[in-house]
């Protein structure tokens, strides 16, 4: 708890993975994908209580023995690929409060990010607590210039975002910056989130809410969906490990 709010983590980890299957708990850096936020949430001072929203029996099992809680099984028409992740977390504080266990604040980490660091978690807490907002995420910078993004159509390639005479020219370092959404860490209020469903965006800014932003390292900010994001997370992994930073 912090400044009597109550907070409860969830950690939506459902079975199916259409890029890299089986990835939430595959082993990285020692322990399943899993683990290594259920370790992590387990570990923060002002979470209440941590939940993982699964459909999936053996990411199940896995997430007892780290000690995190699995108090129902998802279900499956809240773990297809297509399904938003609002209403999955909605379902899990319904079924919460039902039984009689209600809470002020929901955080969520994602199971596919391991190496998100601990302190944006109070980071992100204390930026949508502290200043009153209704929803605030992780964010890092762009890892290429969004200016120089292309689409290629029937009439070759041309800029996607920008008009055909940009000057590509430009160095790097004069674009302004900007940040993608990582997905590894966000909250919520709960309140906020039930009274707006339809409109509530959680890792986005929208229109209808107040949203706050945290800046995080790019290094913690592996969203792990395909194979090559295994290897870029292992060789970080093995990179902390020998104690290079």
């Amino acid at each position: 708890m912090y400044n009597n709010t109550r907070i409860i983590c969830i950690i939506p980890a459902r079975g199916g993975s259409l890029g890299l299957p089986g990835k939430n708990s595959m082993t990285i850096a020692g322990k399943p994908m899993i683990v290594h936020s259920i370790e992590k949430a387990l570990a923060n001072r002002m979470i209440d209580r941590v939940v993982i929203s699964t459909d999936d029996e053996g990411i199940a099992l896995v997430a007892r023995e780290a000690g995190g809680d699995v108090p129902f099984l998802r279900t499956p028409a809240l773990a297809l690929s297509t399904t938003p992740m609002v209403p999955v977390v909605i379902d899990t504080l319904q079924r919460l409060a039902a039984a009689g266990d209600s809470y002020d604040v929901a955080v969520m980490l994602q199971a596919n990010s391991p190496l998100l660091a601990p302190e944006d978690i109070d980071r992100v807490l204390l930026e949508l607590i502290d200043k009153d907002l209704d929803v605030v995420f992780t964010v890092t910078e762009a890892s290429h210039p969004p200016q120089w993004s292309i689409s290629i159509g029937c009439q070759g390639p041309v800029f996607a975002f920008m008009p055909d005479d940009y000057a590509a020219g430009e160095r790097r370092q004069d674009l302004e910056t900007f940040y993608r959404s990582t997905g590894a860490v966000y909250a919520v209020r709960i309140p906020y989130l039930l009274s707006c469903p339809d409109t509530a965006r959680l890792c986005l800014p929208s229109p209808q809410q107040r949203s706050g932003a945290v800046i995080t390292d790019p290094l913690t900010a592996v969203d792990i969906d395909t194979e090559l994001d295994f290897i870029v997370a292992e060789a970080i992994f093995s990179r902390i490990e020998r104690g290079i930073q």
